[in-house]
């Protein structure tokens, strides 16, 4: 998500690159994601391959704040 956040949209190639993951381990991931309404998964025709692309949505971004603002105060609290 964090990537996410910073880009908005990423293909599936470069955050498995990124996150050093495998195919199946990333797609497990992309579909929780996707099922909680965070991310949508497109896919667009690039020559003759299908290229996905992963993309944030306006939900998955306002979760991800609340998220890292959980966190921050966590961070806070254990000091």
């Amino acid at each position: 998500m964090s990537l996410l956040v910073k880009d908005k949209e990423l293909s599936f190639k470069l955050m498995k690159k990124s996150l050093e993951l495998s195919d199946g381990n990333l797609s497990s991931h992309i579909s929780k994601l996707e099922k909680a309404n965070y991310v949508e998964v497109k896919k667009e025709p690039i020559g003759k391959r299908m290229a996905t692309k992963i993309v944030i949505t306006n939900e998955g971004r306002e979760e991800f704040k609340v998220y890292i603002a959980q966190l921050q105060e966590f961070i806070r609290s254990s000091k």
